[in-house]
């Protein structure tokens, strides 16, 4: 027989992430739950749509349908309003934070360590195209 240690879970909600950001995370989650039925996007054929007059929900859509294209996984996405952050939507939230400051080593190092070569500068110009559709 075995016995199973339980520990605590500890959640830090939101770590080094604005209330701008919080709110754009919060309404990616609800455009990724209305893409789940929405067919994925290759990521060279999003960038060819791009539009910076376009608009917040379109450059969100956007980059929703091509984030597990770029990731090379699925990423994970929690309901809207939830406290927590999944790790996928913190690194999400801190390449926007760091695109919007424009902190570009933190940008290039957050996206160097999870997006594959031949798609690093497509994803970050549908991250800008998010961030400044978004203020």
């Amino acid at each position: 027989m075995t016995a199973v240690l339980k520990l605590p879970v500890q959640e830090v909600p939101w770590p080094q992430v604005g209330s701008e950001t919080r709110a754009l995370i919060n309404r990616l989650r609800f455009h990724a739950s209305l893409c789940r039925a929405s067919a994925h996007l290759d990521i060279h054929v999003a960038c060819g749509l791009i539009d910076p007059n376009s608009g917040e929900d379109t450059a969100a859509r956007t980059l929703i349908r091509v984030l597990a294209q770029a990731l090379d996984r699925t990423p994970v996405w929690f309901r809207p309003g939830e406290i927590s952050l999944s790790f996928d939507e913190r690194w999400l939230a801190q390449v926007i934070e760091a695109r919007r400051g424009e902190d570009f080593d933190s940008f290039l190092f957050l996206t160097h360590r999870r997006i594959a070569g031949d798609k690093r500068r497509l994803f970050g110009m549908l991250v800008a195209n998010l961030a400044c559709a978004a203020t």
